[in-house]
């Protein structure tokens, strides 16, 4: 997405124009890089326990 280096206070023009309502695909095609499946997880220290279903619920 192109800077708005002038002192205008305006929006650049890409948060004026119509288009798709889902503010996803807005970000997907302008900040692809702050949309959740592109940054990396952080480590897993350890294992990960989950509890099981109760025997009533198998």
């Amino acid at each position: 997405m192109e800077a708005n280096t002038r002192s205008t206070g305006r929006l650049p023009a890409a948060f004026l124009t119509p288009g798709s309502s889902s503010f996803m695909d807005f970000l997907g095609e302008h900040s692809p890089e702050l949309l959740p499946g592109n940054r990396p997880l952080p480590a897993v220290q350890g294992a990960i326990e989950a509890p099981t279903a109760p025997p009533s619920w198998r």
